[in-house]
């Protein structure tokens, strides 16, 4: 297991601590501002872009922390008892209810968000919410996981298309490979195929008294026999 990944309940030393505070980190902005040629423009284009940075940063962070705190309940509460916890919390029936509401499809994404990554990763990744819970997803292999959390380390972080292309990817190469296997497969059964009829036609002929047979072709005549008889009760 990448050391990416968190430390799971029960191995190592336990869950990572939930973090309530995001540091803003200093960044430099990369719009080309010279192109707006009013100034009070430029100024408020600048400072929106200062403020929604730290914003998207901890709509991540907190996702992240939403879904800590409800694998921590799920792990406490009997076998399928989270589920009617949450619904009721967070998505009730009531027409009345005037909260936010979260679906339990939201809430199940975000836990494996922080289940598979440690926080300090996630923070460090400069990779979207979108982004990362399309690597974490049940769907994306753990190979592609590791390629994705590697990428954003070393400063590029891949978008959600980009896991997905990277998801398809990995599914022709496998799906390539399964399809050799099965074509080595044919071809092994079309020589056993092969072996087995002309086999056959060998015993009719010693049958109608055509030709003799020598040991060898005795042995090989017999597992023939046996191989059929085994195929007969199979499809019994």
């Amino acid at each position: 297991m990448s050391s990416l990944y968190r430390t799971r309940p029960g191995q190592g030393q336990g869950r990572t601590a939930v973090v309530d505070s995001v540091t803003d980190q200093t960044d430099a902005l990369l719009y080309d501002y010279s192109q707006i040629d009013n100034l009070a423009t430029r100024t408020l284009a600048q400072q929106a872009a200062s403020q929604i940075r730290p914003i998207l940063r901890r709509t991540v962070v907190n996702a992240w922390t939403v879904g800590d705190i409800c694998n921590r309940v799920k792990a406490q509460l009997p076998h399928g008892q989270f589920l009617e916890w949450a619904k009721a919390e967070f998505d009730p029936d009531d027409p009345a209810y005037r909260g936010i509401r979260i679906s339990i499809r939201s809430l199940q994404r975000w836990m494996n968000l922080a289940d598979q990554i440690a926080l300090p990763v996630v923070q460090s990744s400069g990779m979207s919410l979108a982004g990362l819970l399309e690597t974490t997803a049940p769907s994306t292999p753990e190979e592609v996981r590791e390629q994705v959390l590697e990428a954003a380390q070393a400063g590029n972080p891949p978008t959600k298309a980009q896991v997905k292309k990277m998801k398809s990817a990995q599914e022709t190469e496998e799906s390539g490979g399964s399809q050799k296997d099965r074509s080595a497969m044919d071809a092994s059964e079309l020589v056993t195929i092969t072996l087995r009829r002309d086999l056959a036609w060998q015993l009719l002929a010693y049958l109608q008294g055509d030709t003799a047979l020598d040991f060898v072709d005795e042995r090989a005549i017999t597992r023939v026999l046996l191989a059929v008889l085994d195929d007969e009760f199979k499809e019994e």
